[in-house]
Formats: structure tokens, C-alpha cells, sequence
């Protein structure tokens, strides 16, 4: 034994020690909490330490109290810090894109992440609520107009272009863009979760999309659209008095 410790570098020495001290600290909290004879008999059970690889047992001791320690000093003040950091990140973010919008106001509430293309030819008005994961793509020709107090669930899709694919010669990938049309959202709209909103759709004030809907016509005022494709199921006003 002697031979072997003096081989043994100082720092595995000292973590050997830890590992001892450590154990028998355990050893006697649960003494404390079971009983003497309780414990004996738990550690008889498992076998006695000092039967196994002194070194590897008290590494792997120590290096759980090590990581367990850390995580509870560092771990709540590092998660705060990561908390704000990302929160800074995205109110850049959503600064950066508001300036290259076409038009938005200073309440617009716009949850990360987003996938937003043509931005100068998307136009926003006052108290509107876009969840997370929309996408939004415009160009020149196919605009998106939103109203006032409008609400996005998440997951929203508004496309104001398509693809062709009328050329059986060329692949859809390089056939270009298809006759585009714009998108109007009217004021006091609320479009449900997934809904997906296609070029050349006016979505009049005051009406509902229900979640996962795919609304390829013009929505009336105060309607209530679901499906896909979307149809009429009723006015909002018989919902609203039902």
C-alpha cells in the first residue's frame, strides 16, 4: 500500500482524502436520519468500499458532489444571465425587423422565432399580436396588409406568392414565381393556431380563422372560417348570443 500511494500524484491523494471525508459524512447523516444499525446494514448490503478500486469509487464520488455543487452555485444566477441575454437578443431582433417592415407601429407584440421575407412589403397597423413560428412571406406585387387589433396564434402562415408548375420541361424548382396576389387581414381578426392564409385573400374585419384552417377565398365581415379548405360555419355574432 505504501508503495502504491507514493506513486500516486498529490492531487489524487488529496481527492482519495475528500472522497474518505465525504463518505463518512454521508455515513453519518444517514446514521442520523436511520439509525446506526440501519445504516451498518445498508452498507453491508452493498459491500464494504474498501473491498473495490479505492481511487475510481472516491473519483466518481467526488466528481458528483463537484458537478452537484457547481450546478447549484452557478446554475440559478447562469440561467438568469442566460434568461436576459436571449431576451436582449430578441428585442434586437424585433427592433432590426420593425425598421424594415413597410410599415408597423411601436405596440407591435411579435413573439421569436419568425421566418419573415419581403419585409418592405409588409404593412402592420396598431395593437397587433403575432405568435411565435410565423411565417410571412410577400414581394413586390403581393403585399401583405394587416388592420388594428389583430391576433396570430402561433404557427401562422401567410404566403402571398406560389410556385409554377405548368412547365412539364423545367423543374418546379427553376420554373419561377406564379401570378402573385396580396393579402389583407382586416381589423379585430383572430386567426387560430397553424391557420395558413394564401395569396389573393382579403380577410375582412371582424372575422375568425379557425386553427389549422387553409383559407384559399375572401372571408366576409364577422365570419367564422374552418377547414381545409376553409368554408363559412357561421357568423360571429350568432356565436357571440348562442
Amino acid at each position: 500500500m505504501k508503495r502504491r500511494i507514493a506513486k500516486e500524484p498529490l492531487l489524487d491523494l488529496f481527492i482519495t482524502d475528500l472522497g474518505s471525508i465525504a463518505l463518512d459524512v454521508q455515513r453519518n447523516s444517514l446514521g442520523i436520519m436511520f439509525g446506526d444499525d440501519t445504516i451498518t446494514a445498508r452498507v453491508r448490503d452493498v459491500g464494504d468500499l474498501s473491498d473495490q478500486p479505492r481511487q475510481c469509487n472516491t473519483r466518481e464520488s467526488m466528481t458528483s458532489i463537484f458537478r452537484n455543487l457547481l450546478k447549484s452555485i452557478i446554475g440559478p444566477p447562469l440561467s438568469s444571465m442566460l434568461w436576459y441575454v436571449q431576451e436582449a437578443v430578441s428585442f434586437a431582433e424585433r427592433r432590426a425587423l420593425m425598421q424594415r417592415l413597410g410599415h408597423c407601429e411601436a405596440d407591435l407584440a411579435l413573439s421569436p422565432p419568425w421566418d419573415i421575407r419581403g419585409e418592405q412589403h409588409i404593412f402592420i397597423g396598431e395593437d397587433v399580436y403575432i405568435g411565435p413560428h410565423v411565417v410571412m412571406l410577400a414581394d413586390k406585387g403581393a403585399e401583405i396588409h394587416i388592420g388594428n387589433k389583430v391576433m396570430f396564434g402561433p404557427q401562422v402562415k401567410v404566403i402571398a406568392n406560389d410556385h409554377r408548375f405548368d412547365d412539364p420541361t423545367k423543374p418546379i424548382k427553376y420554373s419561377g414565381y406564379a401570378e402573385t396576389g396580396g393579402i389583407w387581414v382586416g381589423n379585430d381578426v383572430w386567426i387560430g393556431t397553424g391557420a395558413i392564409i394564401l395569396k389573393g385573400v382579403h380577410i375582412s374585419d371582424s372575422s375568425v380563422i379557425g386553427a389549422g384552417s387553409v383559407v384559399t377565398k375572401d372571408v366576409g365581415a364577422g365570419e367564422v372560417w374552418v377547414g381545409n379548405p376553409a368554408r363559412k360555419v357561421k357568423e360571429r355574432l350568432s356565436v357571440c348570443h348562442s
